[in-house]
């Protein structure tokens, strides 16, 4: 997508060739800047906004990747191309996981906007229809690809463009959403467990204040995060069949647990109110 229009914008091996013919250090900064300039207008409108992509930006990533290239000795084979979104990449997460949060904010919202075409690929579409599924599939996939990319415990390798990583990530919150419309239309009996689990839902959802719900929703989540998770994704949609794998217990025994969670938040609200 991004980097099929940017390689056709600039031809990366030709651009090393050039680099290695120029003779001062003056004719090598401008032919930098003119690449830079091509590469910027290649972009569409909505993310040549961004101030973070200003030639004069001191973390335009654009700049600081293509310096990055150009200083690596680049080849002028086809990898050329491949190289420079590499180093793209890298400067995105240096500005992801910066000190400071504007530049953080600002380069979440430019991943963003790049990436939001992907809403509505072929792909995207045969798994969900309605444009406004894949539109919350595509926050719920793009919050999570920003907290695995500034995780501490985790290490990008290379092997793998950023885009590729989220494009994965989407597509699985795609099937996770098919997965829990389904869940809804297709409804289990409900034994006698689930029956008071719903009738307690429903007066919880009817007669108490949202802030007390919060309130013990947070204490839930903060006594026994176990119960807080398994409450949470089967509020999402999720069976008990689905969770089965993740809590590593039938969904008969996450049925019981569940009921208990139930009770447990419910004495929680109570003791707000007194």
């Amino acid at each position: 997508m991004l980097g099929y229009f940017l390689q056709k914008e600039v031809d990366f091996g030709q651009l090393a060739r050039r680099l290695e013919a120029v003779d001062t250090e003056a004719e090598r900064a401008a032919l930098l800047d003119e690449t830079l300039a091509k590469l910027l207008r290649a972009l569409p409108a909505p993310q040549r906004k961004s101030r973070l992509l200003s030639p004069q930006h001191p973390h335009n990533p654009y700049r600081l990747a293509l310096n990055a290239w150009a200083e690596g000795q680049p080849s002028d084979g086809q990898d050329a191309g491949r190289s420079f979104h590499r180093h793209l990449d890298q400067q995105y997460l240096s500005l992801l996981c910066s000190g400071s949060n504007a530049l953080r904010q600002a380069c979440e919202n430019l991943l963003a906007e790049q990436y939001s075409a992907l809403v509505d690929t072929k792909a995207s579409r045969q798994l969900l229809r309605s444009r406004e599924a894949r539109a919350d599939a595509f926050c719920t996939a793009f919050s999570k690809f920003i907290g695995r990319l500034r995780s501490p415990g985790w290490e990008w390798t290379q092997a793998a463009a950023l885009k590729t990583i989220f494009e994965k990530m989407l597509h699985d919150e795609c099937i996770n959403m098919v997965r829990r419309q389904s869940a809804f239309k297709n409804r289990n009996t409900i034994l006698p467990d689930e029956q008071k689990m719903t009738e307690i839902l429903r007066a919880w959802n009817i007669r108490i204040d949202p802030e007390l719900k919060e309130q013990a929703l947070m204490q839930l989540r903060q006594a026994d995060p176990l119960c807080f998770s398994l409450i949470d994704q089967h509020h999402q949609g999720y069976s008990y069949e689905e969770l089965e794998p993740a809590f590593g217990k039938t969904a008969g025994q996450l049925r019981r647990m569940a009921y208990n969670c139930r009770e447990k938040l419910q004495q929680l609200w109570q003791a707000l109110t007194k």
